[in-house]
This record gives C-alpha cells, structure tokens and sequence, in this order.
C-alpha cells in the first residue's frame, strides 16, 4: 500500500506529522485527508465517467460501493496519501508555513 511505504520512507528521517497527531489521539487531519480526498475524486470522477476513454478501477475486497467507476473505499485514503507525500518530498521549511 503506497501510504505505507510513503509513511516509512518518512521516518527514516522524521516522524511524519501525521502520525504524530494520531499518537496523540487527533484524528481530525485523518478525516479531513480522506474527505477532501472524496471530494476530489468525485469531481475526477465525472470528468473521467463520461470520456470515451475512461479508467476502470479494481480495489480488491472493496468493490461493493461504486460511485460512478472507482469503489468508495478507493477514494478515502487518495487524500491521505497525497499530504503523506507532499509532507514528504517539501522541504521542512515550506512544510510548517
């Protein structure tokens, strides 16, 4: 799973924020990641649903809930992992802005 990988790299060098947060009990940035993950999945999802050449999407396990081509549960970690990789390739200078 690329969150896992992305949150290993991460700590060789630090521990990442967002694990920080969760160690603490704040779980808040988790639910925002994966709903702002939602949102933006569905507006991908209705440009691609409708094009003559669109992606079909397979998650294993997790194929029940579809909204238009990908599962649900595919959209809820995309948000998480895309901060988990911003966090990671910016500099901490940027990071903390």
């Amino acid at each position: 799973m690329p969150i896992l990988l992305v949150i290993g790299l991460q700590s060789w060098t630090e521990k990442p924020v967002l694990v920080r947060e969760i160690e603490a009990g704040d779980w808040r940035k988790v639910w925002v990641l994966a709903m702002s993950g939602l949102i933006c999945g569905l507006c991908w999802e209705m440009w691609n649903a409708c094009s003559l050449t669109h992606w079909k999407y397979d998650v294993p396990y997790a194929q029940r809930f579809q909204i238009f081509e990908m599962p649900l549960l595919g959209y809820l970690p995309f948000g998480i992992f895309c901060a988990l990789f911003a966090d990671f390739m910016l500099p901490s200078s940027l990071r903390h802005a």
